[in-house]
């Protein structure tokens, strides 16, 4: 058995992973989101655009 554990808080409630399946879908998805995402300042600019438009 593995010891690793995956453990992820925010707001919106915590995330406790502890089976490596359960782990290796989060790090696969991961993965997969990072290249596509926006940068740092990129995210702050639409956010700011978005706060704009209400």
């Amino acid at each position: 058995m593995s010891s690793a554990r995956l453990i992820l808080c925010s707001m919106a409630g915590g995330l406790f992973l502890e089976k490596e399946a359960d782990i290796r879908q989060y790090n696969d998805t991961c993965q997969h989101l990072r290249p596509i995402a926006l940068s740092p300042a990129d995210t702050a600019a639409l956010i700011a655009s978005l706060r704009e438009d209400r």
